[in-house]
């Protein structure tokens, strides 16, 4: 193994060893030595299976869609017009004025489909914002029901697929809840909580 790539993977294992004791400990002292309680949440799975992040994909992709077939629709206009310069004598001032308008859809359809495309990202940031706040408030709602004081950021266990060590590293750095027991996950009920305000809203 070449001498880089060893000392990468060293430092890699021992900043998670040292982060595992760090977070054994941290943890431990927080439930057993103060009367903490702290519960997990995968906000991966929150995002994916909440109702109402179903619904933003699904209006941003008819969003998209509807941009594609306008983009679409402008360069069937701008092949009749191509088709109508070919009719179109060059020495003649109408292949000019033609010329030109072409030149205009172009530019125009360019800047219409930026333009579309950047409202639309505009418009999932946003909504995605505001998700990720209503669900920071469902996970403070079921914590306190449930008598919880912490909620930790819980990643999906499996590691997603690594094209080297390095991203491999990055994956394993950035864990932040290693095991957790069934019973501290509220992933579901922080989902149904959104979900029946999701449902509350839709109903008015």
């Amino acid at each position: 193994m070449p001498r880089n790539i060893h000392l990468a993977w060293l430092l890699t294992t021992v900043g998670a060893l040292t982060l595992i004791g760090w977070g054994g400990t941290a943890v431990s002292q927080a439930i057993g030595g103060s009367g903490r309680s702290i519960a997990v949440v995968d906000v991966q799975k929150v995002f994916r299976n909440c109702k109402e992040k179903q619904h933003i994909a699904a209006d941003i992709e008819s969003r998209r869609t509807n941009a594609q077939a306008k983009a679409s629709a402008a360069q069937d206009e701008l092949r009749e017009l191509q088709k109508d310069l070919e009719l179109l004598d060059p020495k003649e001032e109408a292949f000019q004025h033609k010329q030109e308008q072409i030149a205009r859809a172009i530019i125009e359809g360019q800047t219409e489909l930026k333009f579309r495309e950047t409202q639309i990202v505009r418009e999932m940031m946003l909504r995605s914002g505001s998700l990720y706040r209503k669900m920071r408030r469902a996970c403070g709602d079921v914590s306190r029901a449930n008598g919880h004081d912490v909620v930790l950021y819980k990643e999906p266990e499996e590691l997603v697929r690594s094209q080297n060590l390095e991203q491999l590293s990055r994956q394993i750095g950035g864990r932040k809840v290693l095991w957790a027991a069934g019973e501290l996950d509220i992933t579901d009920q922080v989902i149904q909580k959104l979900d029946n305000a999701w449902d509350n809203t839709t109903r008015k």
